[in-house]
């Protein structure tokens, strides 16, 4: 009898595992996923010094707007087309945000750069005054 529950998932008569999502369901899945992928990747270490994971989920981004905005999702056709609008409105929020902490990413970077170039220029400009003492 425990074997019951699992019968509804997978019927015996079933040798594959097929999909019942239809294509509106697997937009709107692969949304989340993207939605939850902006949320995470720039999480980790310094990023801006990896070009292409950013430009590779702006493109995913862009991708996925022009997607919603052109076709649409299957299911929400007529006034409910007005969804896909709203999330492909999220999706260039996301690309404006992303593209701001990449800038300040880059800046930071950047300044650590520098600063460090300058500790550098003068350990070697005070190790040439020292060669030249002697």
């Amino acid at each position: 009898m425990l074997w019951w529950p699992l019968m509804w998932v997978a019927p015996a008569s079933s040798t594959t595992w097929d999909s019942d999502l239809d294509t509106g369901t697997w937009i709107i899945l692969s949304a989340a996923a993207l939605f939850a992928l902006n949320r995470t990747v720039f999480l980790g270490p310094p990023w801006a010094r990896w070009f292409p994971r950013f430009w590779l989920i702006q493109a995913l981004n862009l991708g996925m707007t022009c997607y919603l905005i052109l076709a649409g999702i299957p299911d929400f056709r007529g006034g409910l087309h007005i969804i896909s609008l709203v999330l492909a409105g999220l999706f260039v929020f996301h690309s404006v945000k992303n593209n701001r902490r990449f800038e300040v990413e880059r800046r930071q970077l950047g300044s650590m750069e520098e600063s460090d170039l300058d500790e550098r220029r003068k350990a070697i400009h005070a190790l040439i005054r020292e060669d030249g003492e002697e």
